[in-house]
């Protein structure tokens, strides 16, 4: 700090002469910033003292992470702290805030609230059952459906750090009807008669087609008798 006396630069301190106190940038005054000489030879208030000007610890408990640019300790002006959450938290305010010259953060400190997703219903014809009654970050849901019903989609769900679940919900499916079976049943044994008969039919003209070749192929390799001539006869007789 320093020091200023009215019209006195030797610092003699006569009798009613008043002194001005001051402080360096970065500190504060603590005490009477001026002080008068008395009669009785004493200062009428005690002498101040400068003091550096800090910010208060912004540190807070987890969830919360701080990061500051000096040590918790040296938090003056033109300091910077910055914040983050946890994972499955999300920062609630200002993520960075600066210390002032008189000892005073920017902005409030912030806060971290916890990730929460969509409440999940059971489906028609089916149940759920969640880990949490909030649906938090991890909490986890299950899903069954009804006897005879059968689960389309994931068995298990879980909330994300991002606030979104990991699938979309399951539904529960209907069983098909006995009439519906039978006719399916009938209807695949149709289609089976018909492809068995396309393939007899195919086979025996296969059949026919090499009967018919054998049977020309036969007929080509019988030899005709030899002729006999009666003219020829006639001449040997």
């Amino acid at each position: 700090g320093s020091l200023s006396c009215e019209d006195d630069t030797e610092m003699r301190f006569s009798y009613k002469q008043v002194c001005s106190f001051s402080c360096a940038s970065g500190y504060r005054l603590v005490g009477s910033k001026k002080v008068t000489c008395t009669s009785a030879a004493v200062w009428s208030e005690k002498r101040p003292h400068c003091e550096a000007i800090l910010c208060k610890n912004p540190e807070g408990e987890p969830p919360i992470i701080t990061e500051c640019s000096r040590p918790l300790t040296e938090l003056g002006p033109d300091s910077i702290c910055s914040f983050s959450c946890e994972p499955g938290f999300e920062l609630q305010g200002a993520n960075t805030i600066q210390c002032s010259e008189h000892g005073q953060w920017s902005r409030a400190k912030p806060t971290c609230k916890a990730v929460s997703c969509l409440l999940l219903e059971a489906p028609e014809h089916g149940h759920v059952n969640c880990s949490n009654d909030e649906p938090l970050f991890n909490s986890q849901c299950f899903f069954t459906c009804d006897q005879d019903y059968s689960l389309e989609g994931h068995e298990l769900l879980i909330c994300n750090r991002h606030g979104n679940w990991t699938g979309k919900k399951p539904t529960c499916q209907a069983p098909l009807s006995r009439a519906a079976v039978v006719s399916t049943s009938v209807a695949a044994g149709g289609a089976a008669l018909a492809s068995g008969l396309s393939l007899a039919v195919w086979i025996l003209k296969r059949l026919r087609q090499k009967a018919s070749k054998f049977e020309l192929n036969s007929n080509s390799d019988i030899e005709e008798p030899p002729q006999v001539y009666r003219n020829s006869i006639d001449s040997l007789i």
